[in-house]
């Protein structure tokens, strides 16, 4: 415990009894003081290109008569993007170079994802505005859902078969002593 370096109030290492800094945290708070002045004048390296990358909505609602997918794809024109529907599979992707004097810029966008079957390809219709792509993709007629009517039994208490499955099992309801 004795080789311990108490630390002040204030983050710094140093003797509490007489205030005085270790020569390693002087050190380090001249490091400290010189990088941060370099990062806030000139923007330091992490600012724009290393900066954490960000990741846009997709979304896929399903509907009764038709599936809608939305992607969030800014920056991009309707000429960069390409859309392709291979049987169940829908695959949205798009890019984009633009090269100025001094820097490069590269967008890329791909998602792919598998659609429920029955879906029909002719009638697919697209619309990119204010960076959002949408996408109505109908279901055939044949792969919508189809609703099915219950119909009650008018003047019977039960269906003749669930009478006849009652009448063949033995009456289980006998009390045990």
């Amino acid at each position: 415990m004795a080789n311990l370096i108490p630390r002040r109030g204030d983050g710094q290492r140093g003797n509490l009894a007489t205030g005085r800094r270790e020569p390693f945290g002087q050190l380090q708070e001249v490091f400290d003081t010189f990088f941060d002045r370099i990062m806030h004048q000139w923007g330091g390296p992490f600012t724009s290109s290393f900066s954490p990358m960000r990741t846009w909505d997709f979304d896929v609602d399903q509907r009764e008569n038709e599936v809608l997918v939305r992607a969030e794809m800014p920056g991009f024109e309707p000429d960069d993007i390409d859309i392709q529907l291979d049987q169940n599979t829908l695959t949205i992707s798009a890019e984009k170079r633009s090269e100025g004097e001094r820097e490069q810029d590269f967008r890329s966008f791909y998602r792919t994802i598998t659609l429920p079957a029955g879906m029909d390809a002719d009638k697919v219709q697209a619309c990119y505005r204010n960076g959002v792509l949408e996408l109505q993709i109908p279901r055939s007629e044949a792969a919508r859902p189809k609703h099915i009517r219950v119909q009650g039994h008018q003047g019977q208490e039960q269906p003749p078969e669930v009478k006849n499955a009652q009448a063949a099992t033995p009456n289980q309801s006998s009390s045990a002593t």
